[in-house]
């Protein structure tokens, strides 16, 4: 079976040309200052949109038409140009600066306005740099650097793909993660600006998640009713074995979960409920005791399964019902209802149901 595990892959971005659509102002944009949890969730979003944005550029330095085509992914790289200049316009929304202030690291968001708005909001408009010519990758580059307001450095990125269906399949866990940190995030941040763009920039990751599904001949809608909610320790901790970033960017202060590898024990997808699924995690750093099961996170739907522990680092779990999709998993103690405390997300992976 065709899975690909979260492992450490080096990204090398510098020598790469491709072009890039500018981001289309208007005076409609409004800067907004966030701090305190509202500046973590936007600095954590930021962090994943950057790693995005270096991942389809990935695609596009490695790949090209005669790969994708070849591959059985017909016309595929037209839509990685897309997912690239749609992320250099999420990444330059989100931007940030840091402030010397006794109250910490700030970060500039920008809003959109309606023509009329009269919200105090919406008051103050300042327009973002207009261009309108095609980019290089290079200046592509200048611009995301400018957009994080002089302060942001890229990160190294580790990417498991050497094939044209791993940047696919890697990129549908990628958007998935995105999905759910939007979501969840959303719950928590207290500045209607936030919330907004942020909503505004999840609609564009599901279509994204939608097309990848689709050309791996996956279940396409992901979930059937909901996209799944994920706190901000869970996608931190999913996306960050794909990250090493300088310690003068803002660190993402969330709790960081140890790795768990899931993968069904026999046949692709579509899976159904009642198969059986291999769980492996690193026992020299983990201790899952006795208490301890898998809860599958999918759709809105956070379901609690018994794990069998057969050898030391590894066990079996029985796929429920009502689990479809990419299921996020996570070994856990807590039985109440809502989010899983930090604390008590022993291990959190993922796992393609259909």
């Amino acid at each position: 079976m065709r899975n690909t595990a979260i492992v450490a892959l080096a990204l090398g971005l510098a020598s790469t040309s491709v072009s890039a659509t500018p981001i289309v102002t208007s005076n409609k944009w409004k800067r907004a200052d966030l701090q305190g949890l509202d500046f973590e969730i936007i600095n954590l979003a930021r962090n994943l949109e950057s790693l995005e944005l270096n991942y389809w550029n990935q695609g596009l330095a490695n790949f090209t038409d005669d790969d994708f085509n070849n591959a059985g992914y017909q016309g595929f790289r037209q839509y990685l140009e897309l997912f690239r200049d749609q992320e250099i316009a999420h990444f330059t929304v989100l931007k940030w600066v840091s402030s010397s202030s006794s109250s910490g690291p700030h970060l500039l968001l920008y809003q959109y306005c309606p023509e009329h708005g009269h919200h105090s909001s919406c008051q103050d408009k300042e327009e973002l740099t207009k261009s309108t010519s095609p980019q290089s990758l290079s200046s592509s580059l200048r611009m995301y650097s400018e957009a994080a307001g002089g302060g942001f450095k890229n990160c190294t990125y580790k990417f498991p793909v050497t094939t044209p269906y791993d940047l696919l399949a890697v990129g549908q866990v990628v958007t998935t993660v995105g999905e759910g940190a939007f979501i969840g995030g959303v719950a928590n941040l207290t500045s209607s600006p936030a919330r907004q763009t942020g909503a505004s920039i999840l609609g564009n990751e599901a279509r994204q998640n939608s097309l990848l599904r689709q050309y791996l001949g996956l279940d396409y809608f992901n979930a059937v009713n909901f996209d799944t909610p994920l706190t901000a320790s869970q996608a931190y901790s999913l996306a960050e074995p794909f990250l090493d970033c300088p310690s003068s960017n803002p660190p993402i202060n969330f709790h960081l979960i140890p790795p768990l590898m899931a993968n069904f024990t026999s046949g692709n997808p579509p899976h159904n409920a009642g198969d059986e699924v291999t769980i492996m995690w690193n026992s020299d750093k983990v201790y899952l005791g006795p208490d301890v099961h898998i809860q599958f996170l999918s759709d809105v739907n956070s379901i609690a399964a018994p794990l069998t522990q057969s050898s030391d680092g590894q066990g079996t779990v029985t796929l429920p019902e009502a689990i479809n999709g990419t299921a996020i998993l996570v070994a856990t103690n807590f039985n109440g209802g809502g989010p899983i405390p930090d604390k008590q997300n022993f291990a959190i992976g993922y796992l393609v149901v259909a």
